[in-house]
């Protein structure tokens, strides 16, 4: 048609090519050094772990490599979020060392709670879209490995902090900081169609009501119905050695297989994924109690996130029948 014109694309210049190859560059210069830098602090706290390391090491260099984790992992959800990184790091890196230096134990019981905050919020925000069932997968195991990496530094405090306080204080925290995440990455709810906008409501009801249960069993459950579920778990462990974890089965894992599914379809799927924390903050908080052998805490977030794993991909294939994709 005469009247119809043909929009050709723009040939990129020279110096928007000089521009985003300088751009790649830099990023490569800043990744290598936080990897070895995260890499050198994993080492000793995984030996600390495994071996009995010197007084001196175990006492000074172990928290001082769950420092450099803290700050590593504020440094890298903010440049994933698009903040600053350099001050980023500074201001945590300060009040880390700050608190392990004082040795107060409210200042390192809120330490704790920001590591696991930091590690199970940069692990989903490390995910990728995933262009099918498979990848969703990778991407879910992906950010479980990422966040056990905080685990060993939450660990490291040795603070005392209830366990299940921190991991709640951790996860509503890093929920939001997900959620705002979602936020700017995202561009709404508006084009979340019928199942994943179900999804969200599920992940509400199902974090709700495990934090609610949890509180009300610890708070006014009678004796009996406490020694019962103290019984089942019991049964469970000398069975399969380990008991999976409920959030992070039923709401963390497959909101991390589920979302990023369908963030390689919309970026909506930011809003689902964001219930990812569900999974990686419980596993950035696993080492958080002494008295829990490392083998059954392994064990039973493994044993959690077969089970996530599962959901998820049927979820995944409920979604691809309604939507005939």
């Amino acid at each position: 048609m005469s009247g119809t014109r043909v929009r050709r694309a723009e040939p990129v210049s020279a110096s928007t090519l000089e521009q985003l190859s300088g751009g790649r560059r830099t990023r490569a210069a800043l990744l290598v050094p936080w990897v070895l830098v995260v890499v050198a602090a994993l080492a000793v706290l995984v030996a600390d772990r495994v071996a009995t390391l010197p007084g001196p090491v175990s006492t000074g260099g172990v928290r001082t490599a769950a420092v450099v984790l803290t700050a590593a992992c504020a440094a890298a959800l903010a440049h994933r979020a698009g903040g600053r990184p350099f001050a980023t790091t500074v201001v945590v890196g300060v009040l880390a060392v700050v608190a392990v230096v004082w040795q107060e134990d409210s200042l390192l019981a809120g330490l704790s709670v920001l590591t696991a905050v930091l590690a199970g919020a940069f692990a989903v925000a490390v995910t990728e879209p995933a262009a099918g069932a498979v990848a969703a997968v990778r991407e879910a195991v992906l950010a479980l490995v990422v966040a056990s990496g905080g685990a060993l530094g939450v660990a490291a405090y040795t603070a005392r902090l209830d366990p299940s306080r921190l991991r709640l204080a951790a996860l509503a925290a890093a929920l939001v900081v997900v959620l705002l995440l979602a936020d700017h990455l995202g561009p709404g709810l508006a084009g979340l169609g019928t199942l994943a906008r179900a999804a969200l409501l599920v992940g509400l009801l199902v974090g709700v009501g495990a934090v609610a249960y949890g509180e009300a069993l610890g708070r006014w459950g009678s004796a009996g119905l406490i020694d019962l579920v103290a019984d089942t778990r019991r049964t469970v462990q000398d069975v399969a050695y380990a008991v999976p974890v409920p959030l992070p089965a039923l709401l963390g894992v497959p909101a991390l297989v589920y979302g990023t599914w369908l963030r390689g379809r919309a970026r909506q799927g930011w809003w689902v994924c964001a219930f990812g924390v569900g999974a990686t903050v419980p596993v950035a908080a696993a080492l958080a109690d002494p008295r829990l052998e490392m083998a059954r805490a392994v064990l039973g977030l493994g044993y959690s996130a077969l089970i996530g794993l599962l959901i998820g991909l049927l979820v995944v294939r409920v979604d691809r029948w309604l939507t005939h994709s």
